[in-house]
């Protein structure tokens, strides 16, 4: 995807954004939870590498071949619940991205991870699109559609910008010029100097700039703030997928006959940590062969049970 987002306000103003559109909606069903700094509670088991691949493919979402990820300081927030509880649902996102080593702003940040709860996830898709236009300008049509179209009780969508691998922001262009025709008009075309070739290494990146997350509120009947927080945090800080598969994930929470873990497993941590512990200036192919490895290797350790 070879866009840049709009910037035409300040990420701080998404909250009030989503304030003035969201229903209000309570989660009875559960009291606060108390999360103790530095924890994190996982289930998992040892499994072979054919496993470890099959669950990369899976519950993973490509980018132009690309896969992206944070590289600004994770600042997440929170809406539909009563305060105390969006309070513990952000304090475990925070929690969770330390302990994959993504580096989490100050309390006062600028938000770029948005976890709402509301009456009617579609509805409230379609109304946020109505309401802040430009923030969807970055989104290709069909990736509108298919957030629209989920069938799911959750619908996740990232602002992804293209950058230098270097971190500079490309330049924009309208038109192209190949030598002995006319120019030619392009869509979302970028123009980088100053990048030398390499066969492993691409010149370009791909990162998140802005991870929204919205539940049904439904679908959060009996479940707890932290099974909210962590299926939030994995839709969230990478681009995944619900999924159902062998491998016991926090992302089959609502996958008709999934695993119904009680929080962050072993795998969904490995995952995790592997994705920002490897470099994304490769080819999303070799990234996830590296992700692999080192996924393998966490997966040798003892799991702790929930």
């Amino acid at each position: 995807m070879t866009r840049q987002t709009t910037r035409s306000m300040p990420l701080a103003r998404y909250a009030a954004m989503t304030l003035a559109l969201l229903p209000v909606a309570v989660l009875e069903a559960q009291p606060p939870e108390t999360v103790e700094a530095n924890e994190i509670i996982v289930t998992g088991e040892r499994d072979g590498e054919k496993t470890i691949h099959d669950f990369i493919d899976t519950v993973t979402i490509e980018t132009s071949d690309q896969m992206a990820t944070f590289r600004a300081d994770v600042c997440p927030a929170g809406f539909g619940l009563p305060a105390a509880y969006n309070d513990i649902v952000i304090s475990r996102i925070r929690e969770v991205a330390k302990q994959a080593d993504i580096p989490v702003a100050a309390p006062d940040c600028d938000p770029n991870l948005v976890v709402i709860i509301a009456d009617d996830g579609r509805e409230f898709f379609d109304a946020f699109r109505k309401d802040r236009p430009t923030l969807f300008h970055a989104l290709e049509l069909s990736e509108i559609r298919d957030v629209r179209k989920s069938e799911g009780p959750v619908r996740a969508w990232q602002i992804v910008e293209l950058r230098g691998s270097d971190g500079r922001k490309p330049r924009r262009i309208g038109f192209i010029s190949i030598p002995g025709d006319p120019p030619r008009h392009v869509v979302n075309g970028h123009e980088l100097t100053g990048v030398l070739p390499s066969r492993i290494l691409k010149s370009t990146r791909r990162d998140l700039a802005i991870s929204f997350v919205v539940f049904d509120l439904a679908a959060t009947e009996g479940l707890t703030l932290t099974q909210i927080a962590d299926h939030a945090a994995m839709r969230a800080l990478a681009r995944t997928k619900g999924a159902s598969l062998a491998a016991p994930t926090i992302l089959a929470l609502f996958e008709e006959g999934g695993y119904r873990a009680d929080g962050l497993t072993t795998w969904d941590a490995a995952y995790l940590k592997s994705l920002y512990a490897t470099s994304n200036t490769v080819s999303a192919s070799q990234q996830q062969s590296n992700m692999a490895r080192l996924i393998g290797e966490q997966l040798k350790g003892p799991a702790s049970a929930d």
